[in-house]
């Protein structure tokens, strides 16, 4: 799922369907079939382009119009396998994709066939299935069969440093910067990592394996979603975990954004479900 910069929310999900639903009334404004199994990661580019990425290695740019589309490029087998993420680069048009394939890919906008090419790859021995820009030129991924991650910087295009022996899971919304520091979730562990030194700073014990983690309030409060459906706040100031809903979802809560001031959660149940949170006053 991704909030629109119109304020609309983007979802897909196993059935190729890209559903755009409006926040006034949660009706349906357009959808989009892309003929593919399962849609793996939504983004926004600019121009209401957005980008998607799929189970069969593909990834697609479609121009997101009020009620109408269009399809403006198709990267057929960027990857080899499922593309678990793609995001955008802050400072440039390019654009970095990462795979069960063990690779990780930069796409360049060319300007003279106004369409994105591979200029750069990463490749790996092991599964890549988060990745995230923590300052300018800089990157962190996981390396999720050795339990490992890496700090890289594309600029000289090479190794920084890297943590092992870390409990991860298999899935890709468990890296989330804050300020100096990335929040990630695992198999029953939050480790929090510095981004300036590189290091693991601290980790916590949690119940449940993690699947996804959104800041929710302020700069304060995350919202984690774990394997058994449940939603837990998080207090980074006093890192203090409490349960706010319990079995939201049958199964494994796989995506959360914060949508119309309400938590909108997408679960493996096939169910998304918009839950209004009630925070305790201090």
């Amino acid at each position: 799922m991704k909030v629109l910069k119109d304020k609309r929310l983007a979802v897909g999900g196993k059935s190729s369907i890209l559903y755009i639903i409006n926040k006034n009334n949660y009706n349906i404004d357009l959808t989009v079939n892309n003929n593919k199994e399962a849609i793996y990661k939504i983004n926004e580019l600019k121009n209401n382009n957005i980008i998607l990425a799929f189970d069969s290695g593909d990834m697609t740019i479609i121009e997101i119009k009020q009620n109408d589309f269009k399809f403006i490029q198709k990267f057929e087998k960027a990857h080899n396998d499922d593309i678990y993420n793609i995001i955008k680069l802050k400072n440039s048009n390019n654009l970095l994709s990462c795979s069960l394939d063990k690779s990780l890919k930069i796409w360049s906008y060319d300007n003279k066939y106004y369409e994105y090419k591979e200029i750069f790859k990463i490749d790996e021995d092991c599964e890549i299935l988060n990745i995230l820009e923590i300052k300018e030129n800089e990157i962190i991924y996981d390396n999720f069969s050795k339990k490992s991650i890496k700090f890289y910087n594309m600029k000289d295009k090479k190794l920084i440093n890297q943590i092992n022996n870390l409990e991860l899971n298999d899935w890709n919304n468990n890296f989330v910067l804050i300020n100096n520091k990335v929040l990630i979730g695992g198999n029953k562990k939050i480790y929090v990592i510095d981004i300036n030194s590189y290091t693991k700073e601290k980790e916590f014990n949690f119940d449940n394996c993690i699947y996804s983690i959104k800041k929710f309030k302020d700069n304060n409060i995350y919202m984690i979603g774990d394997e058994k459906g449940n939603i837990t706040s998080l207090d980074i100031n006093e890192w203090n975990l409490k349960v706010i809903k319990n079995k939201i979802h049958k199964k494994k809560i796989l995506t959360m954004v914060k949508f119309d001031g309400k938590l909108v959660s997408g679960g493996i149940d096939n169910w998304i479900k918009f839950t209004k949170i009630q925070f305790d006053k201090k």
